[in-house]
């Protein structure tokens, strides 16, 4: 018989070391061989604990409150969801149902009249190809909707819910 190599040996004995090394290190210090309160903030290293691994409150008792600051200044009034005074805004939703195989299909939600888009939105059921989100009549300069070019692939009927924001035009320039 062959005499193993003393590569093979060595090796032999790496894999027996690695493997033994950890289980000597598991097993020298266990929780109940810790003295209670003995573990510091240094001994801990960073980023190893997260809140579930600690038990009880880790921040102490809350603070009396201080005291309030002085009041802001007066703001000159606002509108509608903090708009300027004077400024009109109003928001539009138009639904539609894309019937089975539908292609190219332009959704439309339209500002009141008087008033210009600011920006839409949509809300399109799963399984709707929305192919593009735009202003409604995009090659005039007074465009009056927000518009969405959607199919629908699939064999059921699908829903889309188009969103508008407008305002009065009073104080915006055309595009």
């Amino acid at each position: 018989m062959r005499r193993p190599s003393p590569a093979l040996v060595l090796s032999c004995v790496a894999v027996f070391l690695s493997a033994a090394g950890g289980a000597v290190a598991a097993g020298q210090i266990s929780g109940k061989q810790i003295k209670d309160g003995s573990i510091t903030g240094k001994d801990v290293k960073n980023d190893s604990l997260t809140g579930t691994d600690i038990k009880g409150n880790v921040r102490g008792p809350e603070g009396p409150r201080g005291p309030q600051g002085p009041q802001g200044p007066q703001g000159a009034g606002a509108g509608a969801l903090g708009s300027p005074a004077g400024v009109q805004i109003s928001y539009r939703l138009s639904n539609a149902t894309l019937v089975a195989g539908e292609e190219l299909r332009r959704v439309y939600a339209l500002c009141p009249s008087g008033q210009a888009p600011t920006g839409g939105a949509y809300r399109a059921q799963e399984g709707l190809v929305v192919r593009s989100s735009m202003f409604g009549d995009s090659t005039s300069a007074n465009p009056d909707s927000w518009a969405v070019l959607v199919d629908n692939p699939t064999t059921d009927p699908l829903q889309i819910e188009v969103q508008v924001a407008c305002v009065t035009p009073t104080s915006v320039s055309p595009f």
